[in-house]
């Protein structure tokens, strides 16, 4: 028995009416595929960069520990070093002030001749010669 025309018509349009929204399901699921598809491969690269700023961060702050490190060394060096020149500024002080203050005394003595008494009782003249030139010996 033949289909009457009109018949497959209708049923070529209630089978294109029951294809498209299998096919527009199809076409959201494929969407939704290469949407995450790229979304994973940009995570993945995400990842790989965070990564590898950490690497950086940390190597960054293993740096700065050692720097730290380097500079409290140097810090106590400082300090030392200026302890130190600090105790040679104040002997040179000292030494200056004694200079001072034999040369006062060298300069207020008088010489005069011994009396006899004094060549019996005080030191001889080699002895004291011996003990003027120590007194005035360069600094």
């Amino acid at each position: 028995m033949p289909i009457p025309i009109i018949s497959a018509l209708s049923l070529v349009s209630k089978l294109k009416s029951a294809w498209v929204p299998w096919l527009l399901l199809l076409a959201s699921i494929a969407i939704c595929m290469t949407g995450y598809a790229l979304m994973s491969g940009s995570l993945e690269r995400e990842e790989t960069s965070h990564s590898l700023t950490k690497q950086y961060l940390q190597h960054a702050q293993e740096q700065l520990l050692q720097m730290r490190v380097v500079i409290e060394a140097k810090e106590r060096s400082v300090v030392a070093l200026r302890e130190t020149l600090q105790e040679a500024l104040d002997r040179e002080k000292e030494a200056l002030a004694a200079a001072a203050a034999r040369k006062r005394i060298l300069d207020a003595m008088q010489s005069r001749p011994r009396t006899p008494e004094e060549k019996e009782v005080v030191v001889d003249d080699e002895t004291r010669k011996a003990v003027a030139d120590r007194l005035n010996r360069p600094l």
